[in-house]
């Protein structure tokens, strides 16, 4: 499963959908933008420690070191996002 992407993609949906059930359903509102998408999944799924402060508890979203973490993600999530849409045209 390590290196397969589609059983990666498969276990984060069902995890997200039965764990992370706000997170699910924000990333499914229609008008979700891909940044704010990234910022969730981010700050709320992933919580890498980098958004970890000293107390061991996530920093405020407006925390500058949170903030370049999402800055840091945006554009991967926006080439990502780039390039499925130019694999699946609608």
């Amino acid at each position: 499963m390590l290196f397969n992407m589609d059983a990666q993609i498969d276990y984060a949906v069902l995890e997200l959908s039965k764990s992370y059930k706000a997170v699910d359903d924000f990333l499914k509102d229609p008008d979700v933008t891909v940044s704010d998408a990234c910022d969730e999944v981010l700050y709320e799924y992933e919580i890498p420690g980098a958004i970890i402060g000293e107390d061991g508890k996530r920093l405020p979203r407006e925390d500058p070191r949170v903030e370049a973490v999402f800055e840091q993600r945006r554009p991967e999530a926006e080439r990502a996002a780039s390039l499925y849409r130019t694999a699946h045209p609608d």
